[in-house]
């Protein structure tokens, strides 16, 4: 079993030890960096004050807004929501507030999709996320008749490594932990005259990560239930390894 994980993720520590148990082998090396950009901190904070909503789209977005929140009148009339578990409770660390999160889908579609955010009309609410984010939630509130503001407070950048820091096996099936479409197409970009060359499963949250992409003849791809628990990974791969044994 070899696995490549090419995002980054809270749970690398926990899955590395359960793949070093069963004997297999894991490389860590997220293939973009977050980088801070500026933004108008005094307006972000004025739309903070008189939001009825204020929406995190990554643990990223929270982080590279830390300084601000000492800042801001949060009320108790307000509702702080994120995409994940992960992102929720990065908002309990980094601000001390409790955030909600779709519990059964960690997705724009699964947050959108939340009880609470279907009666938004006049509603202001804010979304903090990475430069070039998915606009789905933005669009999908917008419709719904609120009044929306996003803010843009990071950016990811493509590293610049060579195709052997990735350890990939010509024998035997390699499973790429994917988790953002800027990740896979780095990685298929320094791989793309190899990519016939190894068997490759990618592990993806959404099937949308994949879209437009060419994987390679001999790639295929598996959705992953849960990307905040490490079990979920090793079980969708142990039942992969059981479907061509």
């Amino acid at each position: 079993m070899n696995i490549v994980v090419i995002s980054e993720t809270s749970i690398i520590h926990e899955l590395t030890k359960k793949v070093n148990l069963l004997n297999g082998t894991i490389t860590y090396y997220p293939l973009t960096e977050i980088s801070p950009i500026s933004f108008n901190k005094k307006n972000l904070i004025n739309y903070i004050n008189k939001a009825d909503k204020i929406i995190f789209q990554s643990k990223n977005a929270v982080k590279c807004t830390h300084e601000i929140w000492k800042e801001t009148k949060i009320t108790n009339k307000q509702t702080f929501y994120a995409i994940g578990k992960v992102t929720s409770q990065c908002v309990k660390e980094e601000i001390g507030i409790n955030c909600e999160y779709p519990v059964n889908d960690y997705s724009s579609h699964g947050l959108i999709s939340m009880d609470n955010l279907q009666r938004v009309e006049n509603q202001e609410i804010i979304i903090i996320k990475g430069r070039e984010g998915r606009e789905v939630i933005f669009k999908s509130l917008q419709e719904r008749g609120a009044e929306v503001k996003s803010f843009d407070v990071y950016e990811r950048k493509d590293k610049n490594f060579s195709s052997n820091e990735i350890p990939l096996d010509d024998s035997f099936y390699n499973y790429i932990i994917v988790l953002s479409q800027s990740s896979l197409k780095v990685f298929l970009n320094k791989f793309k005259n190899n990519l016939d060359s190894y068997k490759l499963v990618f592990l993806v949250p959404d099937p949308r990560i994949i879209d437009s992409h060419l994987l390679g003849a001999s790639s295929e791809f598996m959705v992953v239930d849960s990307i905040d628990n490490d079990s979920a990974y090793l079980d969708l791969i142990k039942k992969h390894q059981e479907t061509i044994s």
